[in-house]
């Protein structure tokens, strides 16, 4: 213990890690009282532990051993990358471009394309939205589709919910709804929109961009959720406000989607942390609209939030693109990074403001249609809608039989068999 050292065995292979240094600090943080863990709290004969040859570099080479000449360090955990944005002015308020240093240099915030997952489901659902040909309250079947060989699975493989409303699918993440309206609206009419809220690299105009297989920077897809929050606004991210010389121009907004299709999606987003995949966010007290992602095998894990005056973007993975294990998502892997960067901030609870455009309706939770006069308690809800989408159609009340249960009732899967 009092030499801070670990003696492995790499199969009759004995090396030393020195511990207590730069490497080690990420895998023994201090606790409350500002003590760390000793060495034999920490581990027992028999642990295993992951290494990599000591990564010595200019200036930073192996320390000297008292067990032995061979030295060699932990490996590298993961990494993240965290972006801050105001969507009123641009402005990047702050940005981590990872935990440790590579030589050359690497801001992954910037430079780091990895595939977003769930996190770009908002663009796609933002596009059907816009079609006008989908709502918040619009029904979708979750249930097993084949497109040429291709049979997408949801996160609970071999679940299925059946007729869900499109706010329910995006909160719970459902991958087989974003797929089925991406089917409906194109690839190409998601990718267009991606790249007018100014994500620049190249995606592709395939199914699969429904469950975010493109890649993007966190940089790209916070401040695309930047444009959410400015009401369907358009800038660049700003790094530089002001020179010796002066104020630096500002490249002027542009509308790139219409305030009240903004609202509409962001209102949805409200729901992935009000009961969705990201319900620890309410921890926080305040109004936060966002989304989850998490890319195929845990590669990459997402959370990008935002209340009316910040965006945050959060990235967790690792730089070989290595899958990080079983359990790892965007709620639990990128989420409490969110949580932590707002509560520094102390936020204050706003509320986004809703544009002209925007309409509610009292909507049935199950038919998403008009709620019936007099409809039993919690069978209903206030829904938003882009002016002139809203439903027309009035539900029938629970119990009640119209044509569709009707239907149903008589022959459906549940009916007796007839006598023979």
């Amino acid at each position: 213990d009092g030499d801070q050292e670990l003696e492995v065995d790499l199969g009759g292979w004995r090396a030393v890690i020195v511990l207590g240094g730069a490497d080690d600090e990420r895998f023994n943080p201090p606790s409350a009282g500002g003590d760390r863990k000793k060495p034999s709290e920490r581990f027992a004969d028999g642990d295993v532990v992951k290494v990599i040859a000591f990564p010595a570099t200019l200036g930073n080479l192996p320390p000297k051993a008292k067990h032995g000449d061979r030295v060699v360090s932990f490996a590298p955990g993961a990494e993240g990358a965290v972006v801050v944005i105001d969507p009123r002015t641009r402005e990047v308020l702050a940005m981590i471009g990872g935990y440790r240093k590579v030589a050359g240099g690497l801001n992954r915030a910037m430079a780091a394309k990895r595939q977003p997952g769930s996190a770009f489901k908002p663009i796609v659902y933002a596009a059907a939205l816009a079609s006008g040909r989908f709502t918040p309250a619009s029904i979708v079947n979750d249930s097993p589709e084949v497109y040429d060989l291709w049979k997408p699975e949801n996160s609970h493989k071999g679940t299925f919910e059946g007729p869900v409303r499109l706010r329910q699918a995006l909160a719970k993440s459902i991958n087989t709804v974003a797929i089925k309206v991406m089917h409906d609206v194109g690839p190409d009419a998601a990718a267009e929109l991606a790249a007018q809220l100014g994500i620049a690299s190249k995606l592709p105009r395939t199914l699969s961009l429904a469950l975010g297989s493109g890649e993007v920077t966190p940089l790209e897809l916070t401040n695309a959720y930047a444009t959410f929050a400015a009401g369907g606004q358009y800038a660049p991210p700003r790094f530089v406000t002001e020179l010796p010389g002066g104020a630096m121009a500002v490249e002027a907004s542009r509308e790139v989607m219409s305030p009240a299709v903004a609202y509409v999606i962001t209102d949805m987003m409200r729901s992935v942390v009000e009961q969705g995949t990201a319900t620890k966010a309410k921890s926080l007290g305040v109004t936060i609209a966002g989304k989850t992602g998490t890319s195929n095998d845990a590669r990459d894990t997402w959370f990008v939030g935002m209340t009316p005056n910040v965006v945050i973007g959060v990235w967790v993975g690792n730089d070989d693109n290595s899958p990080m294990g079983r359990g790892e998502v965007g709620g639990v892997t990128a989420l409490p990074a969110f949580i932590e960067t707002l509560k520094a901030m102390a936020p204050r609870n706003q509320s986004f403001l809703r544009p002209p455009g925007v309409v509610t309706a009292d909507i049935d939770l199950v038919t998403g249609l008009l709620a019936a006069p007099g409809a039993p308690a919690k069978t209903h809800m206030t829904e938003v809608f882009v002016d002139g989408t809203a439903p027309t159609e009035v539900a029938p009340l629970p119990g009640e039989v119209d044509a569709q249960t009707f239907v149903t009732d008589e022959y459906g899967d549940e009916a007796e068999a007839p006598p023979p």
